[in-house]
């Protein structure tokens, strides 16, 4: 019984999970929403296993700057989407193929971007634009040594 539960629950947080409403995803700092987030769950246990998903999925929206770079999304990144996308049973990882790098405050950061998002975003966006960043936080990895929390980008709008 707990088991139905608990899968019911999973699944409803999953069918709203990427659903887009701009007024569910409040402005804030990138690095603010960093600080706020706790890496306790994500430990150096010399494993490419070690992964944390977060079930809440906090959305929040960020004003960055574009820095022209994009890259293959990283080995242990593709893996927590893939863990992520067996807890939803969706193959949402195939979705997920780059990353953009963006900045703020003088700080630059890595975040995977849906294929299709990526498509219309390269024809309109140049090094240096500002965009604001619809973002879900998926969980955390332990990478370069140190504790990384993992947002993807649901939706970016040009400025």
């Amino acid at each position: 019984m707990n088991k139905i539960f608990f899968f019911t629950i999973l699944f409803f947080i999953s069918l709203n999970s990427f659903s887009f409403n701009e007024k569910n995803f409040p402005a804030i700092k990138f690095s603010n929403f960093l600080a706020s987030e706790k890496l306790k769950d994500c430990k150096d246990v010399k494993s490419d296993r070690n992964i944390s998903i977060d079930a809440r999925m906090p959305g929040f929206s960020a004003h960055l700057v574009y820095t022209g770079k994009v890259r293959s999304i990283s080995k242990k990144r593709l893996q927590l989407l893939k863990h992520f996308s067996t807890m939803i049973n969706r193959k949402m990882h195939e979705d997920y193929k780059r990353e953009i790098q963006v900045s703020e405050s003088g700080m630059n950061y890595w975040l995977p971007i849906q294929e299709v998002t990526f498509d219309s975003f390269k024809k309109v966006a140049k090094a240096s634009d500002e965009i604001e960043v619809f973002n879900r936080k998926l969980g955390c990895i332990f990478e370069e040594n140190q504790p990384s929390i993992i947002s993807i980008i649901i939706s970016v709008r040009t400025k």
